[in-house]
Parts: structure tokens; sequence; C-alpha cells
């Protein structure tokens, strides 16, 4: 499975980055995979944003 660190999915997604950290905070998305030094997003959490 693909996954995109905060920089590509901002991009994927077509929002800044300050968005996305701004949308993790309220919980949303939610990362598919934590690693020790970063949060990973996977395709099935775009399709989450896109449905709104």
């Amino acid at each position: 499975m693909k996954r995109y660190n905060i920089e590509q999915f901002a991009k994927e997604v077509n929002v800044t980055v300050q968005t996305l950290r701004n949308w993790d905070h309220a919980g949303k998305p939610t990362p598919d995979y934590v690693s020790l030094s970063c949060k990973r997003y996977s395709p099935d959490s775009i399709k989450e944003l896109r449905k709104g």
C-alpha cells in the first residue's frame, strides 16, 4: 500500500501542509500509519477527505 508523507498528501488533496496539520489537530484525517518520525496517509485517507 502506498503511503504519503504530509507534504505529498497535501499536494494530493490540494491543500496546504498547515491545513492538514489543523485537520490533524481536529482529528481528521486519521493517519493510517504512524512511524517514530512522521505520520503516513494512504489512498483511503484521501477518499475520506474527498467525501467531505
